[in-house]
């Protein structure tokens, strides 16, 4: 909002006579001098914001931010402010529609008057704070007490810092340890006790190695208040990188597994993400996932596919699997009817006790009939199909 400062000299000679030609410049010098300065922007104290219904039924300006006791959403995302040079409480939307960032009670913002409407824009960085820019009472017209603010579900963090920048870098940098950084690899980033973290980043800086870095939860806790921080992969709580010309120190999580087929090191054009857990999840139609050497997988416990069909091979693969404890059961029942068959044989006597006589005809007979029975049920077509698998099919090697 425009305001003015009067600068009006404490005294003025008023010479008598005629004035001359310069004593008239004089005197149009002096009133530009003493002219008041103008200035378009102002800035105001933050009481509160208006994000909840009940923010609505402000006791500033009720018939503004209500339609008929409805909130008017119109102002949904304003400030109720004071003007810390013109005085006054008003009610400010913020400038962008689009982008907006909310300011906290106690805080300060920049307010313009553009078409007879008071706006916002960002914040004034009194504690170059990305947590929290809370400063009370700076508004001269009035010295509040904190008691003036409404209470928030936010809380103050000295821990939350800035990403550390490098030169060229452009960082946007939340409240609550979150950030996005477009920068590159220009610099050799090792770690220290200014920019303390895990492990080094890279030992090479590159020129050309454009990188988009973004983190939600800030992992490593600065040494000093406002000491700007690194992004670490390891230790910040959820993490996508982008990279080009860059080595990565990420640590996996499967020790034991996937040791053979794993990178020597993440380094070129690679996208890493890494958290507690990622879900991917098509809503509609599939997932792809291509790869122009391998794609891999490793865990330390179980990977599971469930599905009505598995196919292994190609789509149209149509040998089924074997279930390895069904195909057991079948192949130990075949032992155990041969086992029985070869025992009946081993304990047939000879007639009359005398090598080459013939054995009994009926008792290998009746044992022949038996391992006949058992091979007959083993091998019906529901026996034959209880090994297969249901759902996971696969190639033959030759071809479908």
């Amino acid at each position: 909002m425009a305001y003015k400062i009067n600068n009006l000299p404490d005294y003025i000679d008023i010479p008598d006579g005629v004035a001359t030609g310069k004593d008239i410049v004089n005197t149009y010098k002096l009133a530009l001098q003493d002219a008041p300065e103008f200035y378009e922007l102002e800035p105001a104290e933050v009481l509160s914001v208006i994000l909840d219904e009940d923010d609505f039924s402000s006791e500033d300006e009720p018939s503004t931010l209500l339609e008929d006791s409805t909130p008017n959403w119109s102002f949904y995302g304003a400030i109720r402010a004071r003007m810390a040079m013109s005085g006054g409480v008003r009610i400010i939307r913020p400038l962008d529609s689009n982008i907006k960032e909310y300011p906290m009670p106690g805080e300060y913002v920049i307010v313009a008057d553009y078409f007879g409407d008071l706006y916002y824009t960002q914040k004034l960085n009194i504690r170059n704070s990305v947590n929290s820019n809370f400063k009370p009472g700076l508004s001269k017209i009035h010295n509040p007490t904190i008691e003036e603010y409404p209470s928030t579900d936010f809380e103050s963090d000295l821990d939350i810092s800035q990403v550390k920048a490098y030169h060229g870098d452009i960082t946007f940098n939340g409240r609550f340890g979150q950030s996005i950084r477009f920068g590159s690899n220009i610099t050799e980033i090792t770690g220290s006790d200014s920019y303390p973290k895990s492990g080094p980043l890279d030992k090479e800086g590159l020129q050309s190695s454009p990188n988009i870095i973004i983190k939600a939860g800030q992992g490593i806790i600065p040494n000093n208040v406002n000491q700007p921080v690194l992004e670490d992969i390891n230790l910040d709580g959820s993490s996508i990188w982008m990279t080009t010309n860059q080595i990565v120190d990420f640590t996996e999580s499967s020790t034991e597994a996937h040791k053979d087929t794993k990178p020597k090191k993440y380094d070129g054009n690679q996208i890493i993400v890494n958290s507690d857990r990622i879900v991917f999840n098509s809503k509609v139609n599939s997932i792809h996932a291509f790869s122009k050497v391998d794609i891999s997988m490793a865990a330390d416990l179980r990977i599971n596919i469930e599905a009505p069909i598995v196919s292994l091979g190609s789509e149209s693969a149509r040998q089924p699997a074997i279930c390895g404890d069904i195909m057991m059961d079948k192949f130990k029942a075949l032992c155990k009817a041969l086992q029985i068959f070869s025992g009946q044989l081993s304990n047939l006597l000879p007639l009359f006790g005398n090598v080459g006589i013939p054995l009994p005809m009926l008792e290998v007979k009746a044992a022949g009939i038996g391992l006949q029975k058992s091979i007959e049920f083993l091998m019906t077509e529901e026996e034959l199909d209880k090994p297969k698998s249901k759902v996971v099919y696969v190639e033959k090697v030759n071809g479908r």
